[in-house]
């Protein structure tokens, strides 16, 4: 509509004006300079409730509250300036409902009268619409910067457009340091030639599933299950969960299992050969007692069967322990004493070219378990790194102490639940323990040990004791640099009613 309309315009083209605007589904107003509707089509009278001679009683502010009077000179004034203006506001109808509106105003000059012409369109049903999208995105948005995976968000060529917080954390990268970058840059060398056979499969399928192997910014890596999924406008949409945790545990579950079916078997086999032992041991023993003459091979022979047989007694007592098959009595217990009574023996037993060092900060402290065990568990450690530097001689530091552990304690092992342990630590300067076995030495009957040296059954054992304790066992080592073995039992409180309740802190 040109700004100035025509005095001159004919009666049809005036009357086709007319009958444009009434048929409008645009409320249309005409403002005089005092403010009051001069003129406004059948949907303006519709959309705010109100018959046209109501109307055209009315002042802008009677119907929109944000146009006050004492503002409507400025505003006037404005419009002529500009010309034009396009605004948001809110029209209040007679019944009193408020509604947002979108008006379109301009000057028109009409048989020489200045009036203010507006288009004004409920946009009620565009602000919901509106508001349903900023929820949703809002939602969105909390979900991208606080889901516990990874996101990637990347174009057909595996660009990546966006990351979330976790995603940046996982590779060590800022925000602005990983948009930009291509998936080679982020993932293994090793990967490299898979990359463009999963685009391939995404660009057919619109999906794809693997497990990849990534590197971190500094080099270290780590994997991840992905899942993409090309998104509506083509770019992709990667999740990416960090697997590491998953990899350990089920590692873990794999050697419980082991451990739980070799402990059964070997549980079983030591107790059809203690029976034919006790007959072996019983029968030599009632032989000798037929006092054959000192001097007689026969004799000598029969003392080596009964030595035999008493080494052999001790192995199956040794294996029983392993499978958790012999009886064992659970009780409140001080730790300390028991170390220190351990550490006397160990003088006497290991070789003077190794220095034994304690440090028990250990007091009253307890746990619920069994004596003889936990004795047997400290030497059995104490004597496997002494082994360790049998040829050198070295030292072997013993510590006790109190540790205490949170969720978010950064070396609180992953079995064990927060609170406070007994931690246990046994480190030697021997030969250390190859990368390669590392993983296996709680296996039983593994050694490294000659035959005639070892059994295979010695850390085992200790194992056993602490699983059975509900403890955690950890071990680091070095090659030619020694291993530090450290085990955690979880401490019980001793209640002076009732020694024989307890409850883990």
């Amino acid at each position: 509509m040109e700004n100035r309309l025509q005095e001159s315009l004919t009666d049809d083209l005036a009357a086709r004006f007319q009958y444009t605007i009434e048929m409008s589904q645009e409320a249309v107003f005409w403002l005089e300079r005092n403010g009051q509707f001069s003129y406004v089509n059948d949907q303006a009278c519709r959309s705010l409730g109100y018959t046209r001679d109501e109307l055209l009683s009315l002042f802008l502010w009677d119907v929109d509250f944000d146009f006050q009077r004492e503002q409507w000179r400025e505003h006037w004034n404005n419009l002529q300036k500009t010309g034009k203006i396009n605004l948001e506001t809110t029209h209040c109808r007679k019944d009193g409902y408020i509604f947002p509106v979108e008006v379109s105003a301009f000057q028109v000059t009409f048989k020489g009268k200045e009036f203010h012409a507006a288009f004004v369109r409920d946009i009620t049903e565009r602000k919901l619409a509106n508001n349903i999208l900023e929820k949703s995105e809002s939602l969105y948005r909390s979900l991208f910067e606080h889901v516990p995976d990874g996101i990637l968000v990347a174009n057909q060529e595996s660009y990546y457009l966006d990351a979330n917080p976790m995603m940046c954390r996982m590779l060590g990268y800022r925000h602005d340091e990983l948009v930009g970058l291509h998936a080679r840059d982020i993932v293994s060398p090793l990967e490299n030639e898979n990359i463009e056979p999963a685009l391939e499969q995404i660009k057919f399928k619109n999906n794809y599933s693997r497990v990849w192997l990534f590197r971190r910014k500094d080099g270290s890596t780590f994997e991840a299950e992905v899942n993409v999924t090309k998104m509506p406008d083509n770019n992709l949409l990667a999740l990416v969960r960090d697997i590491t945790d998953r990899k350990k545990l089920e590692s873990m579950l794999a050697q419980a299992q082991k451990m739980e079916a070799i402990g059964t078997l070997a549980g079983g086999i030591a107790h059809d050969f203690n029976n034919i032992l006790s007959a072996v041991i019983g029968y030599t023993e009632i032989a000798l007692d037929h006092q054959l003459q000192d001097s007689s091979g026969a004799r000598e022979s029969l003392e080596n069967v009964l030595k035999a047989g008493f080494r052999a007694r001790d192995l199956v007592k040794q294996i029983l322990t392993f499978s958790r098959q012999t009886k064992h009595e659970k009780k409140l217990l001080t730790v300390g004493p028991i170390l220190n009574d351990a550490v006397k023996f160990l003088s006497a037993l290991l070789p003077a070219s190794i220095e034994i060092s304690l440090d028990n900060q250990l007091g009253n402290e307890t746990i619920w378990g069994d004596p003889v065990q936990i004795h047997q568990s400290i030497i059995n450690l104490c004597t496997n790194s002494g082994y360790a530097m049998r040829a050198n001689g070295g030292k072997l530091d013993i510590e006790a102490s109190i540790i205490k552990f949170t969720d978010k304690s950064p070396d609180k092992p992953v079995k064990l639940s927060p609170g406070n342990y007994i931690k246990l630590s046994v480190s030697d300067t021997g030969s250390g323990i190859e990368p390669a076995v590392l993983d296996k030495i709680f296996d039983p009957f593994f050694t490294t040990k000659p035959k005639e040296e070892g059994t295979g059954l010695g850390l085992s054992v200790v194992h056993g004791i602490v699983m059975d304790h509900r403890g955690e066992i950890v071990v680091s080592s070095k090659q030619k640099k020694g291993t530090i073995f450290t085990i955690y039992f979880p401490r019980t409180e001793r209640f002076s009613s009732n020694a024989g309740s307890a409850a883990v802190n």
